[in-house]
């Protein structure tokens, strides 16, 4: 079978990333890479990679194409590559605004290619450990922190880091939260910096978050907790530990996914589901709920700090 011809919107670092694991899978061809500033790569002009000096040019070239520009480019370039009938990958968040998603979802289902949202940690083997015991589980509470960087600014930090773990609790329960709460500060930007949330399910389950991209350590780990089982997730060290509450905690043996890249493995299964006609493991459509549950929890946290709408933020 030919390789699927991809190219790249976007190399930055994520994107860099991305074009390291397509260079290296058999099942892919870089026919190229777009970027509006192509004059800060010039290292991987000279590895050989070829840039293109339209986005037209380059989706005539190719069968897919990864969108990892900056979030509030992504639709122009997802819709175009949509209209055109190539298969999408792109960069979490998907896009920006409701309006965007409702048009792209439309277009997506006009295209019918494959598309997949790079929802990188339900990949994380810390994840997919635990998740045989989903239906159990009934109280989880996320951290998530960071140093600031410039990286991901450009959108808040609901939509930069904390739609990790909102969709990973999708992942987890598939229901809708019945209540949401949410409070945030802004420290190094305009936007939201830092967000402490709070969102409970049917059949009394809950989940909360502490979310910042302003920190002093950098935290990925979450705790789950059953009627008869307690876990520990740590994200960074891709790892999970589970004990079974009876009466006394004793050591619960969880299967061990022989590891993989997290991004290695997404783009494996993007491309495997272009090869096989297979459905995609992350469409546009299923990021459709943790996308609206983002936007609302935005709304919230800024009605906590006194400010209705986003023009009133400073």
């Amino acid at each position: 079978m030919a390789p699927i011809r991809v190219g790249l919107i976007g190399a930055g670092y994520i994107g860099q990333r991305h074009l390291a694991h397509l260079s290296a899978h058999p099942d892919a061809e870089v026919v190229g890479i777009y970027d509006t500033h192509p004059e800060n790569l010039i290292n991987l002009q000279e590895k050989g990679y070829k840039f293109f000096s339209t986005y037209t040019e380059m989706l005539g070239q190719c069968d897919a194409v990864f969108i990892t520009s900056p979030t509030p480019t992504h639709y122009d370039y997802a819709a175009e590559a949509l209209r055109q009938g190539k298969h999408i990958f792109v960069e979490k968040p998907v896009v920006t605004s409701p309006e965007e998603l409702e048009k792209l979802l439309h277009l997506a289902d006009e295209a019918g290619t494959v598309t997949m949202v790079g929802h990188i940690e339900r990949f994380n083997p810390a994840f997919q450990a635990v998740l045989p015991w989903a239906a159990e589980v009934a109280l989880v509470q996320f951290e998530r922190l960071a140093p600031f960087t410039v990286r991901g600014t450009e959108v808040s930090v609901i939509l930069d880091l904390l739609i990790h773990d909102l969709d990973l609790v999708w992942g987890l329960w598939r229901h809708m939260p019945t209540q949401f709460q949410a409070t945030g500060q802004v420290s190094m930007t305009d936007k939201l910096d830092a967000v402490q949330v709070w969102l409970a399910f049917p059949g009394g389950r809950s989940a909360s978050f502490l979310v910042s991209r302003h920190s002093a350590i950098r935290v990925r780990r979450a705790t789950m907790l059953g009627a008869k089982h307690f876990f520990e997730l740590s994200f960074l060290e891709r790892r999970a530990q589970g004990w079974t509450l009876s009466p006394e905690p004793v050591p619960l043996e969880l299967p061990t996914p022989a590891y993989v890249d997290a991004m290695q493995a997404e783009i494996a299964q993007f491309l495997q589901a272009i090869q096989q006609g297979s459905p995609s493991p992350i469409p546009i459509e299923d990021v459709q709920p943790v996308m609206e549950w983002a936007w609302h929890l935005e709304r919230l946290a800024w009605r906590a700090l006194g400010v209705s709408t986003s023009s009133d933020r400073l």
